[in-house]
């Protein structure tokens, strides 16, 4: 099987892929607290830069069709361990139930000093 590779409207063209659909899995690339329209990062506490990251995984799902309930294994790098009840909060409150597996990962550091990035592993739908 071949692998399709999407790349959405961006600003800031960079070499790589926003999703890959291979043999019935996407693969995100990390999604961190930017706001879509700009590129920009937006800084803030754990909760709001947690809410923009899965929001951000959210839209790139939605855009080959597929939705949160795909989501089959997600890999979270965070700068810090003080933040994971936080992050784990909204992260709750997003997935709601059946969650995915996940693997939290304390990094030194990540891109422009957020503090949070996700990527995650889906089911792709039928067809694409």
């Amino acid at each position: 099987m071949k692998k399709k590779c999407f790349e959405f409207d961006r600003k800031v063209k960079l070499n790589y892929s926003d999703v890959v659909i291979y043999n019935g899995f996407a693969y995100t690339c990390g999604q961190m607290s930017l706001d879509p329209e700009t590129d920009k990062c937006l800084h803030g506490t754990i909760e709001e830069e947690t809410a923009r990251a899965l929001s951000n995984l959210e839209r790139v799902l939605n855009r080959i069709g597929a939705t949160r309930e795909d989501v089959i294994s997600v890999t979270v790098y965070m700068k810090s361990d003080d933040d994971f009840a936080g992050f784990d909060k909204v992260y709750g409150e997003f997935f709601g139930k059946d969650f995915p597996v996940r693997t939290t990962i304390t990094v030194k550091q990540l891109y422009d000093d957020l503090r949070i990035e996700i990527s995650a592993i889906a089911a792709a739908p039928d067809g694409i």
